[in-house]
Formats: C-alpha cells, structure tokens, sequence
C-alpha cells in the first residue's frame, strides 16, 4: 500500500509539472488576418503576416486553424515540409515543441470567377458551405449574391441546424432538389447565373396519412397513432389528416406479427414498433400485411426426461417443460417462440437435432418443427493428466493458462505440478492457450502429448494456441511455460526374477524394469512390488508412503534405480533334519513345485517355504 500511495504522488507530481509547463511553437502565414489560430484552452489570435510566435500551457496542445473569409487555406506543413490535414477552411493537430508550422492561403473573392444567387426565408435553419474549400456561406434573409470558382467550388453543400427539422425545399431554377435520403442534406450544382431557391420552413398545410391493408386480417395491427405525442381519438384505421411540420407516429398491436410493410411504396427492410417521422413535410401511405400471432405445433422426441431440461425461452429465465420419454407433441405462441434446452446434471447429451440438422442449445420455433435429443449419464471412464512445470506468471495481473475441455467448457483450477483430470466423452478433445504480459517474462510455451511435441494453431509472442489436443485415456499432456524441457533416462538395476509395478506421471505403467524409462526432468515416478522390496535411487533408499509406494521425482537426466528383495537365497537355508529336508516349495501364486531338498533344481525365482519367501537365483 506504501508503495502504490508513492506513485501516485509521484504520477501526481509528473502531472502538475506538465500542467504547470509552457509549449512553444511558431505559425508562420502569407496572408494578414487570413488565418485565426486557437491553441488549446487559450484565447483565438488573428495571425500576421509572418512569423507568429505562440505559447500555450500544457504540454499537449490542439491547435485549431481556420480560415477568415475571404480566404482559404491551400496547405499547412511543418519545419521538415510535412503536410498537415487541411480541408480549406480549418485544421486541428496537437502542436510540439519548437515546432514551425508553415500556412498559404489564397483569397476567394480574387479568384472567384462566378456568381450565383441564393434565396432563402430563414437563414438560422440552413448551414451552407461551398465544395473544394469547403467556405462557409453566410446567408441572411431574401437575396443572396455568392461568388463562387467555378472549377472548384461549383457545389453548393446544404443542410438543416436542427435535425429534426429538416429542410422543406430546395429547387435550382424551377427543379426541385432531392435530398440524401438518409442525411436530409443537398448537394445542389452551382453554374454561373444560376438562381437557388431554399424554402427551409416547412408550410403548415394539410396532409394525409393514409394506411393500407393487404387481406382482412392485416386490419387489426394498428393500435393507436398520435400527433406530437397526442393520440389522435377518432382514428378510424385507415387515415389521418394533419399538418406538416408536425411529429407523427403510431404503434402496433403487440397481438400482431407484421409480415411486410411499404411505406409510399417502398418495402422497408427492418421495422419496429413504434414508428416515427418527427417533421411530416409530405403525405404518407402504409401498406401493411400481418396477422394475429398464432399458435405454433412442434414436436420434442427425446430418450430420457431425467437427462434433459427442455425450455420455453432462454437458458436463463425460460419456463421449463415437464416431458416424457419418446415424442411430445407441443405448442408455442408464435410470438415468443424461442425454446432452449440443455443436459441435466450428471448427464450430457450426446445427439442434438433441430428438423434433422445438428443444431445446440436452441431454436426459434416454425409450424410443424421436430426436435431430437439423445442423452447419456455421465460415467468418468477416462483419465488424462495435465503437467504445468510453474504457475508464477499466470494469474489475474501476469497471464492466463486456459484449458478447455471439449464442450464441458472451461476447467477451473490448474495448479503446477499434476493436474488428473477425470473425463467422459464430451470432455474430449481439449484445447488450451496461454499468454503472459508479466514484465521481463518470456515464456517457453513448448506442450507435449504423450511425449510428442505439439505445433501450435497460433503463436504470437507470449501468446500461444492449440484449438485440438487429441486426448485419449491415460494421456499426459505436459506443458513448459517457463523452464526448457530436460531429457532423462531412468535405469533399473533389479535382478531378472523380480517383480515390481512402476508407474509414472501418475497413470502410466512401465512394460518392462530391464527397458527402462524416458521422460522429462519433473516426471514422477512411483514403485509398488513385494512387502520385503527394497528401492534405491542413486544412494539414496526411499521409504514406502501411505499407500506402500516408493515415490521420487526424476531429477537427474541419468538416473540410477536399484531394487532389491531383503529375502535371502537358497544357500543361506540349512536343513537340519530329514524332515526339513521334505518340507513342501510352493509358487507365489500357492502351486506346490517340490520339497525343499528340490530347491537346487528349481528355476530361478522367488518361492515360499516355511512361510517365508526365499529366491533361487
């Protein structure tokens, strides 16, 4: 906590000294009172002719340039000749120390060749701007002379202050201007003499909005229609007349699908209750086919209901349905037709089919719909380990380790070490990836399955994945975050009669002690055999663990294993009376071979007599 409160006094003090600090940058211009420059928060200033030194607070500055008519600017750069953004009439960028920004410009009015006139009723409603240099028109009331470049600014940019308002009418001449069907703006050619004529209010006059149905049954879907927000009362269902100017909407039958909708003849692709045109300037005509949201008949077979949760609705808050094994006839209101489903716990679905086709987790019903689900208890019948040589740079603010197993879904709580993971059918194949944005880390990212080293789908930087890892039974999948892979070979010295079960990375059995093992350093290792075994590693003897197991970790990439039995040989067994002498030999597994006077002919191996194990070697 010191730590963190140091820091953020010193980010705070960093802070205040950028805040505190002064930026110095020069704008030299070709033109007097052509250009005003505002740099940041600080006030404008109308540049000279020059070079206009300029210092501002803060270290990062944004400097906006603009032109003042009747110029236009044709070009900004820096010291090192770098053009800058500039659309004619203005330019923003963050400006840098001593840096020297270089601005011409060129007066309209001196290479303006054309005129035209531009008539408008109320200026306040209509923002124009010329095309090339992107000048600002101001207009006032009535008649307006503009001069325009005829070869440059020879369109004329028009549009609405208020969005909501658009523009009523534009005409060139005695043409009437269409507008951007989705802006409401104009684009208007100017030539020389021409005369345009913008009525920008909107004419209070009578229209109507008139609706259209396709059969009888599409009649019912309007529920009420309103007029700045006031339903209109005596709508009769087919039309309403109101003045222009004025918001109109109305709202749909919520009992209602509405199939298709034309509006003034043009079919609109998407379409949501309620519908709106907040300025009507013109009548409308809605042509509508619908009809009342029916009751949809679908069918579910499924195997086994206590395997299976069948939804109405989402996986989240639908209301589940009580089925039987083998076919369910159903029905849904075709309104909120969406039926998901899932595997109960303790069980997975292992066939899911929508009208024949694979299809998961849910559907939006049609008539007639068939829906097959398969399903199987789960039983854990395999086991697959996964080794991580080191965790310290995986966690919530180092990186990610992620495994996922087959469409069970994310597994939680890998550890370093060994990881036996239980698994049933849809738990497979796994996939996994790994990432690390800890500071000086870089990973190894090498994984292995069942010793063979995996290539990766994608790999970038620390960032490593594999979409498929084709796990089976008993497999061992190993993975090096941090540390290279060690090779080891582990040698057993045992004599050729003894019998010992070796098991390693906790699931897999060694064939043969004479052959030996090979893996990776880290790789445990684990030795079960007679009570009187005994087990060396190098020179240093284990000690049986709780489940009688001698348990080491390989460590060493040539490593020695000697296993021994504390039972004696047969010349260390005296008989002293006739009677020893026909004492009866028996196999491990109780078959009598002979007496004890046969044990010199008897094959190498270990036998009871008396009781105790002896080896005949």
């Amino acid at each position: 906590m010191k730590k963190f409160t140091f820091c953020l006094i010193a980010l705070c003090a960093v802070l205040c000294s950028f805040t505190a600090s002064a930026m110095t940058f020069t704008v030299v211009v070709d033109n007097e009172n052509a250009v005003k420059c505002t740099p940041g928060s600080e006030e404008a200033k109308i540049l000279t002719t020059g070079e206009n030194v300029i210092t501002a607070n803060g270290m990062w500055v944004n400097v906006v340039l603009e032109a003042i008519s009747p110029y236009s600017m044709t070009s900004i750069t820096d010291k090192s000749g770098y053009p800058l953004n500039c659309n004619g009439s203005s330019s923003s960028f963050y400006a840098q120390e001593g840096e020297v920004y270089t601005i011409t410009t060129v007066n309209l009015d001196a290479e303006r060749d054309a005129t035209c006139t531009i008539i408008v009723d109320d200026p306040s409603l209509v923002a124009a701007s010329l095309s090339g240099t992107s000048a600002v028109v101001d207009l006032v009331e009535g008649s307006n002379t503009v001069k325009f470049i005829s070869d440059k600014e020879n369109t004329l940019y028009l549009e609405g202050t208020n969005w909501q308002r658009p523009i009523y009418q534009v005409k060139l001449g005695e043409e009437v201007q269409t507008p951007n069907q989705y802006s409401g703006s104009y684009e208007v050619p100017l030539t020389d003499g021409c005369t345009v004529t913008i009525t920008a209010r909107i004419p209070e006059v009578d229209v109507t909005m008139t609706f259209e149905y396709t059969d009888e049954q599409s009649k019912g879907v309007i529920a009420s229609v309103t007029i700045d927000g006031e339903p209109v009362a005596d709508f009769d269902g087919t039309s309403v007349t109101m003045k222009t100017g004025h918001a109109f909407a109305f709202t749909t039958n919520p009992d209602y699908k509405v199939d298709k909708i034309l509006i003034d003849g043009e079919v609109q692709s998407y379409f949501y209750s309620p519908y709106s045109n907040d300025c009507v300037t013109a009548a409308q005509t809605f042509t509508l086919t619908a009809h009342p949201y029916s009751m949809l008949n679908y069918t579910v077979d499924i195997d086994d209901p206590e395997n299976i949760i069948f939804r109405e609705g989402n996986a989240y808050n639908g209301t589940e349905l009580t089925l039987k094994a083998g076919e369910n006839k159903l029905q849904i209101s075709e309104k909120n037709s969406a039926v998901s489903w899932a595997a109960a716990k303790g069980a997975y679905l292992t066939s899911q089919l929508y009208n024949g086709a694979t299809k998961t987790f849910g559907a939006t019903i049609k008539e007639g719909d068939k829906i097959e689900l398969r399903s199987a208890k789960i039983v854990y019948d395999k086991t697959v380990v996964v080794w991580v040589d080191d965790m310290t740079n995986v966690g919530e603010d180092s990186g990610s380790l992620v495994l996922t197993t087959g469409t069970d879904g994310e597994y939680d709580g890998l550890v370093a070490g060994y990881n036996v993971i239980p698994c049933y059918a849809n738990m497979l194949p796994f996939s996994m990836y790994s990432s690390c944005y800890a500071t000086g880390v870089t990973l190894v990212n090498k994984y292995y399955l069942d010793g063979q080293l995996l290539t990766p789908d994608m790999s970038m930087g620390n960032y490593v994945k594999f979409n498929k890892i084709d796990v089976a039974d008993k497999s061992v999948v190993k993975v090096f975050l941090t540390e290279q892979p060690v090779n080891c070979n582990v040698t057993f010295d045992a004599p050729e009669s003894l019998e010992a079960t070796v098991t390693y990375d906790r699931v897999k059995t060694l064939g043969k002690l004479a052959d030996g093992l090979a893996c990776f350093k880290g790789t445990e290792v684990a030795i079960e055999g007679a009570d009187d075994l005994t087990v060396k590693v190098g020179e240093t003897e284990l000690e049986k663990n709780n489940d009688g197991k001698f348990v080491f970790t390989v460590a060493d990439p040539a490593t020695t294993v000697t296993l021994a039995d504390k039972s004696s040989g047969v010349e260390n067994v005296v008989m002293t009376t006739e009677a020893d002498a026909n004492a009866a030999v028996y196999t491990l597994m109780g078959v009598r071979v002979g007496t004890r006077a046969d044990l010199n002919t008897l094959p190498a191996g270990i036998y009871v007599l008396n009781g105790q194990k002896v080896i005949v070697k």
